[in-house]
């Protein structure tokens, strides 16, 4: 405790007006005590002026409400992602449909034309005329 007239915070943080910090002043200057409280209010003030603003959270929520709590079918989805029986199983089942829908739906082979060939003749060309004079 201060025996100032006035509060050294507000002498601290110049909320006096000046005639009041004048007598802050002198007082201070005076008494031993007032000094050392105005050392330590010093010290605090460069303290917390070292620290970097942060924003006020809008609303303080905890892990346990229910706005951290994802919906069931993102719970379902994680559960069925994290487990790898379920996706060994999972994919097993697609390849085993696949097979199945593919040898369903498999198009009929073509059918097979036998052409008989005919033999072929080969013409021998005709040798070239010589003509008369």
């Amino acid at each position: 405790m201060s025996c100032s007239p006035f509060d050294l915070k507000d002498y601290i943080l110049k909320e006096l007006a000046d005639p009041q910090q004048r007598q802050v002043e002198a007082h201070v200057k005076t008494c031993q005590p007032c000094q050392e409280e105005l050392a330590q209010l010093s010290l605090t003030e460069a303290a917390l002026l070292a620290l970097r603003d942060e924003e006020i959270p809008q609303r303080i929520a905890f892990v346990s409400d229910p706005v951290f709590e994802p919906s069931p079918w993102r719970r379902a989805l994680a559960a069925f992602w994290n487990s790898g029986a379920r996706l060994g199983f999972a994919s097993a089942a697609m390849l085993s449909a696949a097979l199945v829908f593919f040898a369903v739906n498999r198009p009929a082979p073509a059918p097979v034309v036998h052409v008989a060939s005919a033999p072929v003749q080969t013409i021998a060309p005709a040798p070239p005329s010589i003509p008369e004079a």
